[in-house]
């Protein structure tokens, strides 16, 4: 029997998301996040922390050290997927200590993994206000700032620390892709040029660099940069995910499919790669596997229409 052919529908996804995926690595925002986060007012204590009787881990108050413990149990619970306990240590961590460093760089970035994305830019923005101005403190604000897609806000972040310091790399990739979101293209290209003259060691830059190509057509320019970060860092999740996208477009299904895997093998959690393998394994007429990869996509990032739309017009084929 001879394999259904792939819904114009679906290929044509497969052409969006191509130009998607075209910007910079990272989250991207998202509008359906939780109310309470989005009303709430930061505060790092819930109705159970002052309770002698609660099963949380209890620290000491007033001192580093308790800070200290309380973070560490917070990475714990975090690596067992325990997420609730996570976060309520993470507040008492910050409680206990608000300018214990890795503990905000920490709890901002579980934030944005949770999709918690106001959240996450208060927590951000409150350590902002208290910190010593570091580049550290610019680029959790900023992080948070990206990740909730806003993007004016984050190159303002951004440009302060590179008034202050001319040769941060990582502030230079980072408000290139800003810039880029925006439409800032000619400037956020330069930008993530610069970042790679700094340090063209950093796959990451390069593969920044390559997604902002794609998205203003400098395809042969793009795959060089991927290529190089391929170099650098054989196991780059991104690289492969783009690489297979660019493969796919010129009809090299089968070169596609080996990045799309790799890129899932590599990033298990990464939804988009999940998503792509799907849409690459659809154009083979591997339906089933299709399923499969695009199903799963939707379970780790349950918020993107895009995913749910392509994972139904799948199943009714």
């Amino acid at each position: 029997m001879s394999p259904r052919v792939p819904s114009r529908r679906l290929r044509g996804f497969a052409l969006l998301l191509s130009i998607a995926l075209g910007g910079a690595s990272g989250c991207g925002g998202s509008s359906a996040n939780r109310l309470d986060d989005d009303e709430a007012e930061l505060d790092w204590g819930d109705e159970d922390e002052d309770n002698d009787e609660s099963d949380e881990p209890q620290a000491k108050k007033g001192g580093g050290s308790g800070a200290n413990a309380v973070y560490r149990q917070a990475t714990d619970a975090e690596a067992e997927e325990d997420f609730e306990t996570a976060d309520k240590l993470y507040r008492k961590a910050l409680k206990i200590d608000p300018l214990h460093k890795r503990a905000t760089l920490r709890y901002v970035h579980f934030l944005i993994d949770r999709k918690r994305l106001p959240r996450a830019v208060k927590v951000a923005q409150k350590y902002f206000d208290a910190a010593e101005s570091e580049p550290l403190t610019y680029h959790i604000l900023a992080d948070a700032q990206i990740a909730a897609g806003k993007n004016d806000k984050a190159i303002g972040t951004l440009s302060a620390l590179l008034a202050i310091t001319e040769e941060d790399a990582s502030a230079f990739e980072k408000r290139g892709r800003a810039r880029v979101a925006i439409g800032e293209n000619k400037d956020g290209l330069s930008d993530l040029r610069r970042a790679v003259k700094l340090d063209g060691q950093n796959p990451i830059y390069r593969v920044s660099l390559a997604g902002a190509l794609l998205r203003t057509g400098k395809g042969k320019q793009a795959i060089s940069q991927l290529e190089r970060a391929l170099k650098l860092d054989d196991e780059h999740a991104r690289a492969h995910l783009l690489l297979g996208i660019v493969a796919r477009g010129q009809g090299d299904t089968n070169g596609a499919l080996d990045h799309h895997r790799k890129a899932v093998e590599f990033d298990p959690a990464d939804a988009r790669a999940h998503f792509e393998l799907g849409v690459t394994l659809n154009v083979l007429g591997q339906d089933d596997e299709a399923e499969a990869s695009l199903g799963r996509a939707v379970e780790i990032d349950s918020e993107n229409g895009v995913f749910w739309y392509t994972y139904g017009d799948l199943l009714r084929l």
